[in-house]
């Protein structure tokens, strides 16, 4: 979909890697998810590990966690 059409446009930048373009954030984060991200557990241990994009996959089950129980 969208996130396909994106990926496909960002492709043309030559200086993106293919990471920076799976984990591309499209909108700007409310409030309370940047809030969330900044003050996850394992982050506020270790600094950042996971990315955004897949931080917030992670809490609405979506892209590779989707199958999660």
């Amino acid at each position: 979909g969208d996130e396909v059409k994106r990926a496909r446009d960002m492709k043309e930048e030559p200086n993106l890697t293919s990471r920076e373009i799976l984990m591309a954030v499209e909108e700007t984060p409310s409030f309370f998810d940047f809030l969330a991200y900044m003050n996850f557990a394992g982050s506020s241990i270790s600094g950042p590990w996971l990315e955004y994009k897949d931080l917030m996959q992670l809490y609405r089950k979506e892209g590779h966690y989707k199958n999660i129980d």
